[in-house]
């Protein structure tokens, strides 16, 4: 019986990443080494840390800050021993099925830079051995040379060199663009207080440390929502956020731990227009987890495979409409002492308004209660002319 065999140019030729998630690759190293860290973890305690370091292009001033060319990612996790090494060999392996891995992240490293080189050091079987390789797509195969070593600093680095210019060319610049990226795909990892130390840094001297960043940033609420939809199960966790880190009102729909869809949820809640509380300003994110986004996202993780509504006489029993909804009515509740007095204020304005500009329209005041609600907060001026002039007051 002959097997099959995996081409690797198809393979990463097939890989889709849009030119705008050009980061994709960095995450898909960094989550490896959260796992590798959580593997190791199993078998002995230890403080787990990822290194992440940026090498720029040159540029004429020292001022400027160059485009990415390589980043090399180093962890202290369980490394590439036998079976981490044969997953790694094998396309869309089942490995890490337990926890979420879909054995196809490190395409992503060759669809967006030239080459990759991996240098690991683990434990095994009571000695220390070194592996090391190069991963491209023009190399046939992996020159697999594994060597007993005398370093029992148990260490991977995975450097992903020579970005490609369509990607870096969409690619945050800064250091701050950059860790901020990283902490929104990896939400649900910062939020677990047993996160390994993250510190990003590059070749100009700019470090961050994305621990302290996440925690001077967040305020998570106590207590997690649970609903069900069609006998499955989802959590929203509900987070204050400072406007460092996003800025605006977002729903984070989150598969394996990760950033899949985030909504805007000024497009659901009407009166969430702008950052609240006047003397902590804060930005409300909403982060749904679930088996089911687990079990239900796509290959590359950049979309769910679940349908947005019912249709054609179609009637699943989940959708990403109802999943939405239930979540924005449970945040629009969470955020009502906020959201009555901008209601309030709002409806203070347009009666002003009408009183002024539309007198003649006064009278109708009370019978459009509906459309009145419809208004954002902070509608211009010559917006209101427009909706006067179309609704008819």
């Amino acid at each position: 019986m002959k097997e099959f065999k995996i081409n690797i140019k198809g393979r990463v030729k097939n890989f889709t990443l849009p030119e705008n998630k050009s980061l994709i690759p960095l995450f898909e190293a960094v989550v490896n080494s959260l796992q590798a860290i959580e593997e190791r973890r199993r078998i002995e305690s230890f403080d787990g840390e990822i290194s992440i370091k940026i090498e720029r292009e040159e540029t004429l001033s020292d001022e400027i800050l160059g485009h990415i060319e390589n980043i090399t990612i180093t962890d202290n996790g369980i490394g590439f021993n036998e079976d981490n090494f044969n997953s790694f060999l094998e396309s869309d392996s089942d490995y890490k099925n337990e926890i979420g891995g879909k054995g196809v992240g490190r395409f992503s490293w060759l669809k967006a830079f030239k080459n990759v080189s991996i240098d690991s050091c683990f434990f095994y079987d009571g000695k220390y051995y070194k592996r090391a390789f190069e991963f491209a797509l023009d190399i046939s195969g992996i020159n697999d040379e594994v060597v007993a070593c005398d370093n029992t600093d148990v260490k991977t680095t995975v450097k992903l060199c020579s970005f490609l210019d369509k990607y870096k060319a969409n690619s945050p610049v800064s250091i701050e663009s950059i860790a901020i990226k990283l902490i929104q795909h990896c939400f649900v990892y910062f939020l677990n207080k047993a996160c390994p130390q993250i510190i990003l840094s590059d070749d100009k001297g700019n470090k961050v440390n994305l621990n302290e960043f996440f925690a001077e940033k967040i305020a998570v609420e106590k207590g997690t929502d649970i609903f069900i939809i069609g006998n499955n199960q989802f959590a929203l966790t509900k987070i204050r956020v400072d406007g460092a880190i996003i800025n605006s009102h977002k729903l984070y729909l989150c598969a394996n731990s990760r950033l899949v869809e985030a909504k805007d949820l000024s497009k659901y809640i009407v009166n969430l227009d702008k950052a609240l509380d006047v003397e902590e300003p804060f930005w409300c994110l909403g982060i749904i987890t679930s088996k089911y986004l687990d079990n239900n996202v796509d290959m590359n993780r950049l979309s769910f495979t679940i349908p947005e509504t019912a249709e054609d006489g179609f009637a699943p029993l989940v959708t990403m409409n109802k999943i939405v909804t239930k979540s924005v009515d449970l945040i629009e509740e969470y955020l009502s002492d906020y959201l009555k007095p901008i209601a309030e204020e709002k409806k203070k304005r347009i009666e002003r308004y009408v009183s002024t500009q539309v007198p003649q329209y006064r009278h109708l005041l009370k019978y459009m209660s509906s459309e009145i609600e419809k208004i954002k907060p902070g509608v211009s001026d010559e917006k209101l002319d427009a909706i006067s002039a179309r609704s008819g007051f």
